[in-house]
């Protein structure tokens, strides 16, 4: 069977088409499976002018630190850009200068859920304890 030119062409596309989106295929959906596990928050950077630091440990009943507690501020609910506390319980975030209530919901499976409405005066800290259940 002789292959006349437009089988060529074929062919020729073919392995055009594969060799661009294979390697494209995997640049945009990679090669692992499942979102990243989402990383505590590091050791904070310097504040940014207009912005309040604020700086905070979350501990259990027992006094140790909690690991990757979710903070969430407002009603949305813990994202993957959440801020979470370090293997110290420790975590930062920069608030606007402004004069608010914000609502505060710090969550992590097998705690209770803490919930606090906060109206920063200025750059602070804090301190929560979570109970287990």
């Amino acid at each position: 069977m002789k292959l006349d030119w437009r089988d060529r062409r074929l062919w020729a596309s073919t392995i055009i088409l594969l060799l661009i989106a294979v390697p494209l295929g995997f640049a945009v959906y990679g090669s692992s499976v499942g979102a990243p596990k989402p990383t505590p928050t590091p050791y904070p950077p310097p504040t940014v002018e207009g912005l309040w630091r604020m700086e905070g440990s979350i501990v259990d009943q027992d006094q140790k630190p909690i690991e990757g507690v979710c903070l969430a501020i407002g009603p949305v609910g813990c994202q993957p850009v959440s801020p979470r506390t370090d293997k110290d319980g420790k975590l930062y975030f920069d608030l606007p200068v402004a004069n608010v209530d914000y609502d505060f919901h710090f969550t992590k499976p097998g705690y209770q859920q803490v919930d606090a409405r906060v109206h920063p005066i200025g750059p602070g800290t804090f301190a929560y304890v979570m109970r287990r259940g």
